[in-house]
Parts: structure tokens; sequence; C-alpha cells
């Protein structure tokens, strides 16, 4: 199911990175298992990245990270 939604699976500290200069445009979350998640992503230049399936908690942080990169890569690039 993931490899047809993504160009490219990442590990989530890349994903992270991606957020910290303002690269992603888009974030979903989809369920890959019994309190499984993955995160899939699509970059401004309209690549589908996808994360490995993990934990729920550990995606969740990763959200809230990338939310939070995401937000201040607009504000400085402002």
């Amino acid at each position: 199911m993931q490899a047809s939604m993504c160009d490219e699976t990442k590990p989530l500290l890349d994903i992270e990175g991606l957020a910290y200069i303002g690269k992603i445009g888009k974030l979903s979350i989809h369920v890959c298992g019994k309190n499984k998640k993955y995160i899939v992503i699509e970059t401004v230049e309209g690549q589908r990245l996808c994360s490995p399936c993990a934990d729920e908690d550990v995606i969740s942080l990763s959200v809230k990270m990338i939310e939070h990169y995401s937000k201040s890569a607009k504000l400085v690039s402002s």
C-alpha cells in the first residue's frame, strides 16, 4: 500500500529535516497496522515521500516536530 503512494521511503529524521528547511507542502498520516502509522508528505517540488511504519507515539511526535519546523521556516523566509 505504501509503495504505490510514494516516490520514495525516507527516515523520519530526513522528513523532519525537509520541514526544517521549508520543503514540505502537504502532510498526511496513514494507518499501517495495529497502533502503527506512517507519514506521507508532498514536497514543494511535488515529490511524495513516505516514512517507515512506526508506533503511533513516534509518528505523533514527529508530526509535531514537522509542523513546528514548517511554521518556523515560513517565519524565517518571510
